[in-house]
């Protein structure tokens, strides 16, 4: 559902700095090897060629937008393009060497050292710092699952398509859009196979996919279709240009080798703001696992004397595109209360896939009491801190709740549910018609900016303190 820049702030920081840092280390290398700078004494010049080399490397940087697709490259297109890196940078700094009319001052000798030991030592720096970005950034569990999606008649170029994902993605898959029997097939390659647009549906919604590339060559009505009715679940959708000639808002542009592909997406989050959403959420947790712990205190020992059965309550919850975890509250029912739910259900107040009910028989004296003053939630803070939900986000739905959601109840579920959400702190529990949360869920998902999430909070804290719509 949201668009991560593949240029963000944060990735390209570190590849700047570490080519900046590379090009300081190939300078003090030649002169070394070279024995001086030149005519002009090394006390002289080393600072100044020092400070304007670093200068031209951040403007090439900037300008000609270098690490466009870095995460991608494999070795033979990272040399090629840290060789145009380290040319353009030579190029603009012996340019301005003639025009100050001291280039003379440098030996060829000198020049062709440094420029040879800078490309090679930006080479090396830019690998090592891929397999950081590898190993502390894009390991299994932050890399995004995608599905490549093409025809019978480009299965082969979609193999290719896959090994340009190793780094920021998982491919689970490959999807094929005609329904024939398949001619290819690598049986070297352990890829899921998905065939027909029915099929490659069904596998979204239940194989976690977080983004879906169609690389087809041709215009598809059906291909059409197939994007519409992924973007209706909330998934990211990439597609070629040549596969479907209509716009759609919330668009950006990307190319992958020699392919132009139109991204769709619901609201565009920058990895800054993403790294200070989840910033707020390790403060946040740790905060509230501190209150949860003092608050523990005095409410787990009433909860053991006033019902028997344990004291946490687990259940299996729906996460980020159908990611099942464990969601963990303080129990405010009594131990039978899921066997008890199915003769329920004629008296839920909900209109729609969710479970709510006035005076439920299966709450605990001392669960009213918990359950009216948010005490039951505190637990969730534990999943916030290990990242299976944020402070903010959308209700996690039940399993079975969710395996009867349309395919547009499923767009609420683009991003990490929360231990609080618009529609929480607007009303809580007053509102009954579930297509209502599910258009606060999708108006807070496009609508998502840090300082949404920080005005939502404090509603909350309100709204608990009041014991506002609480059931």
């Amino acid at each position: 559902m949201f668009e991560r820049n593949e240029n963000g702030i944060l990735k390209n920081s570190i590849y700047l700095y570490g080519d900046l840092i590379a090009l300081q280390i190939a300078l003090y290398i030649a002169v070394n090897l070279n024995g001086s700078i030149g005519r002009i004494s090394m006390t002289e010049s080393y600072s100044m060629i020092s400070i304007g080399m670093s200068i031209i490397a951040f403007g090439v940087a900037f300008f000609i937008e270098s690490y466009v697709g870095i995460s991608k490259r494999g070795y033979f297109r990272e040399f090629v393009s840290t060789t145009k890196f380290t040319f353009q940078t030579f190029f603009i700094l012996i340019s301005f060497f003639f025009i100050l009319k001291i280039s003379e001052s440098f030996s060829r000798f000198f020049v062709g050292i440094w420029f040879v030991t800078a490309t090679i030592c930006v080479y090396a720096m830019r690998m090592l710092v891929k397999k950081f970005l590898r190993r502390y950034i894009y390991s299994d569990k932050k890399r995004r699952n995608l599905l490549i999606v093409g025809d019978s008649e480009n299965i082969l170029h979609s193999y290719d398509v896959k090994a340009d994902f190793d780094n920021e993605y998982i491919v689970v898959g490959i999807g094929i859009m005609d329904d024939v029997e398949l001619k290819y097939c690598d049986e070297s390659d352990d890829t899921n196979i998905i065939i027909g647009e029915k099929e490659i549906i069904n596998y979204s919604l239940k194989n976690e996919v977080d983004e879906v590339i169609i690389n087809i060559d041709r215009e598809s009505n059906s291909v059409a279709d197939l994007v519409e009715k992924l973007i209706s679940t909330g998934i990211t959708v990439h597609y070629s240009l040549e596969s479907i000639k209509k716009s759609y808002g919330n668009v950006g542009y990307s190319n992958i080798g020699e392919t132009n592909f139109v991204t769709i997406y619901s609201n565009s989050i920058s990895e800054r703001n993403l790294f200070l959403k989840r910033m707020l959420d390790i403060i946040g947790s740790i905060v509230g696992l501190l209150i949860t712990l003092i608050i523990s205190i005095f409410i787990v020992p009433i909860i053991k004397i006033t019902s028997p059965g344990p004291v946490v309550f687990k259940q299996k919850r729906v996460g980020k595109n159908g990611r099942i975890f464990n969601i963990y509250k303080f129990r405010s029912m009594y131990v039978d209360a899921e066997e008890r739910k199915k003769d329920l259900l004629k008296d839920n107040e909900m209109n729609g896939f969710m479970f709510k009910m006035k005076d439920d028989p299966r709450i605990t004296p001392i669960g009213r009491f918990i359950r009216k003053t948010s005490i039951d939630e505190l637990l969730q803070f534990f999943n916030v801190l290990k990242g299976d939900m944020s402070l903010v986000g959308t209700r996690p739905p039940t399993y079975d709740e969710y395996l009867m959601y349309d395919l547009h109840h499923k767009s609420r579920l683009a991003m990490k549910p929360g231990i609080t959400g618009i529609w929480q702190a607007m009303g809580r529990s007053d509102i009954t018609d579930f297509e209502e949360i599910v258009r606060l869920d999708r108006k807070y998902i496009m609508d998502w900016n840090f300082g949404l999430d920080i005005k939502l909070i404090l509603m909350t804290i309100v709204v608990v303190f009041r014991s506002k719509g609480a059931k």
